[in-house]
């Protein structure tokens, strides 16, 4: 599965969750108390197991209950594809099949119940401003997961970027987004070290909002890692702890589309990029 021109995958990032305590690099002692100053069902501090897995049965009863078809064929126009990891195409050959989630809502209250919200909780998600489809994806997830409970009160703030970002950048984000970056490209190979952005490796710039010990444990081991195939067995191993503690919901795949005129271009070459949009201008031949 890929696109001509490139894509992007859209999910949701559950931000809040800092689980790191000592800067990766440095060592440093981070201050994570901002995030944990109020409870939130899908937020846990590490060190309290209880609350780590009630909010894990939080975050995988929204990943249960979301009807990615649905979305790709409404939000997308059916020109994309359902997805339930982020970064991992599902035609990869080392894509394992039980990263996959069916959509199953009598699984997804199981969830709720086991996140001591059985009826639901508030949830606001928010996505980045500059992407329509992440924005219309986060007001259709307002209707799709009502019906998961009386008390599912899904919210989709619409704001500029602007004002998210410095949130992100601080590490004092407590609400769930809807983004692509870029690490998130149908067509990143899987071999190259994997997203800092989910470690304190990157403090003081973007994030994805929640930060993990061992994700950035396996990016310092691919950095220097010359093996391929090495490196691959560390990612997938990072795709199975994002599966696991569902930090990052995949929803479905959007693909960068270009349009041109034939009539003025004989042919454009465009061979696999890593970027969206329009690329290799200086492959277009003009028609004569």
């Amino acid at each position: 599965m890929s696109f001509e021109f490139g894509g992007y995958f859209l999910g949701i990032f559950w931000a809040g969750n800092l689980w790191e305590t000592t800067h990766a690099i440095t060592g440093a002692p981070l201050d994570n108390s901002a995030v944990y100053a109020r409870q939130y069902p899908w937020i846990a501090p590490p060190d309290n197991a209880d609350r780590m897995e009630k909010a894990r049965a939080a975050r995988w009863a929204v990943a249960t209950a979301i009807d990615r078809e649905a979305i790709n064929e409404t939000v997308v126009g059916g020109l994309g594809y359902p997805i339930s990891r982020m970064h991992i195409n599902p035609g990869d050959p080392n894509y394992d099949s039980s990263w996959s989630i069916t959509t199953d809502l009598a699984k997804a209250k199981e969830y709720l119940a086991a996140s001591g919200n059985p009826d639901g909780y508030p949830l606001p998600i928010y996505s980045a401003s500059g992407i329509p489809e992440g924005v219309a994806m986060a007001d259709a997830l307002t209707v799709q997961l009502r019906s998961m409970g009386s008390k599912m009160n899904v919210t989709a703030p619409h704001m500029d970027y602007t004002v998210y970002r410095p949130t992100v950048v601080s590490r004092t984000s407590v609400m769930p987004w809807i983004t692509w970056y870029d690490q998130a490209l149908t067509d990143w190979p899987l071999d190259f070290p994997m997203i800092p952005t989910a470690t304190s490796i990157t403090r003081g710039g973007f994030a994805l909002g929640f930060e993990a010990p061992e994700i950035a444990q396996a990016f310092l081991e691919t950095s220097k890692e010359t093996d391929q195939a090495k490196r691959i067995e560390i990612n997938k191993g990072v795709i199975e702890f994002l599966h696991h503690w569902q930090l990052a919901t995949g929803i479905a795949a959007v693909p960068g589309i270009a349009v041109y005129n034939p009539k003025s271009i004989q042919d454009w070459p465009h061979p696999p990029d890593l970027r969206v949009g329009l690329h290799h201008l200086e492959n277009i031949v003009p028609v004569k």
